[in-house]
């Protein structure tokens, strides 16, 4: 009932809720114009600009049906929206997200335990690439704090265990900000990218703001 009627006022002027993250600063759930959306102070995270960027990135690759999808860099769950809601996908989907506070809003707010077959990890995506033995057919690279991409995800060496978790044919969308300014480090992934055989495609100012690398290998 709380719900339906935030809902109905959400069209005369938004409803903000906020909740505190160590690692995300303030978020801030709202309701505007009959839909939920999720924000930092800076940027939005997921059901807005967010979800129109992860849609474009979606439309350009080809989901197979029996491989699994690893997510890093939950948000509210606008990938995993898509992927079951818009393109009708039961792949599973491995989630992993460093913030616990989030997980718990995806869940409660946005729905993500409508969904089946999925794994949610709490951990750095750094530690799991590195950890685990599974292997994907796409892999969505979605990792900020605040409007930030963290240093490290630019980094060669993430890239390698990105690269040695990846199926034979495989997806991999690499969403940031363009005013991250990595230049020089987008261009050493786009090498690393064409040096294990995919082919890439960047895409910039996708809702203004985003550069998104897509790269397939057939």
């Amino acid at each position: 009932m709380i719900s339906t009627i935030k809902k109905k006022l959400s069209y005369i002027y938004p409803i903000t809720q906020t909740v505190s993250s160590l690692y995300n600063g303030t978020l801030e759930i709202t309701y505007i114009n009959g839909k939920k959306i999720l924000n930092t102070q800076n940027t939005n995270y997921s059901f807005g600009s967010l979800h129109k960027v992860m849609q474009f990135s979606l439309n350009r690759i080809i989901i197979k049906g029996d491989s699994p999808i690893l997510l890093l860099g939950l948000g509210g769950g606008s990938a995993v929206k898509i992927i079951r809601s818009e393109f009708l996908k039961k792949n599973h989907i491995d989630i992993v997200d460093i913030d616990s506070v989030m997980i718990e809003i995806a869940r409660k707010e946005f729905g993500l335990n409508d969904y089946s077959d999925l794994k949610v990890y709490c951990q750095n995506a750094s530690s799991f690439v590195e950890e685990t033995n599974n292997k994907y057919g796409l892999v969505i690279i979605d990792l900020f704090i605040d409007k930030i991409t963290p240093e490290y995800f630019y980094d060669s060496i993430f890239w390698t265990d990105v690269l040695m978790l990846t199926k034979k044919k495989c997806c991999i969308i690499f969403n940031t900000l363009t005013a991250n300014n990595f230049t020089d480090k987008i261009n050493c992934i786009n090498k690393m990218l064409i040096d294990a055989k995919f082919e890439v495609y960047s895409y910039k100012e996708i809702e203004l703001s985003n550069t998104v690398l897509i790269a397939k290998r057939r």
